[in-house]
């Protein structure tokens, strides 16, 4: 099931801020080495599951016989902080802790620069990773949608996307 182990956050800021944690949190814990919880991915429908303690977030499959299976659960890294907020870490910050495209994606600017550019949402598995709670609400949202690039000179680029609630939930840049 899962393990405790210790893991070191990413030693720069925007890291944490890109996966919507607080500025303040994110200024405090960058490069700590914190306690998290690796769940491991399993598959659907190894696991039995009982309907009247279902799983909060994850999708689970009924059967004909009315027994509850788990759905397809990816891995999951959890941190939960001293308030007990409970954190996802992407799941690719356990190989090399930073997508292999961030090294693809430097460019210096030498200008500031904000614009609007079209983009997919990812899965709801992937939103969830940067704790995002809501989800493209209808069918028609789940294509292309409108994400705020901002580049100031110097710095890393910062990408926000508005969630149907109107709310601006920030997305790596990457």
């Amino acid at each position: 099931m899962s393990s405790t182990c210790k893991f070191t956050l990413p030693g720069v800021r925007f890291r944490l801020e890109e996966i919507n944690m607080a500025e303040e949190l994110a200024a405090t814990l960058a490069g700590q080495a914190v306690a998290v919880e690796v769940l491991p991915k399993a598959l659907a429908g190894t696991r039995r599951l009982d309907l009247d303690d279902l799983p909060d977030g994850l999708p689970f499959l009924v059967g004909d016989d009315g027994i509850a299976r788990n759905g397809y659960w990816p891995g999951r890294v959890l941190y939960t902080d001293a308030g007990g907020r409970v954190w996802r870490l992407p799941r690719h910050c356990l190989s090399e802790g930073v997508s292999p495209v961030i090294e693809a994606s430097r460019y210096e600017a030498t200008h500031e620069s904000s614009w609007l550019e079209s983009w997919c949402p990812p899965t709801w598995w992937d939103l969830g990773d940067v704790n995002i709670d809501e989800i493209p609400a209808e069918d028609g949202e789940r294509g292309a949608a409108n994400i705020e690039v901002s580049v100031p000179p110097g710095e890393i680029p910062k990408v926000f996307w508005k969630g149907p609630s109107g709310k601006a939930w920030r997305v790596p840049h990457d």
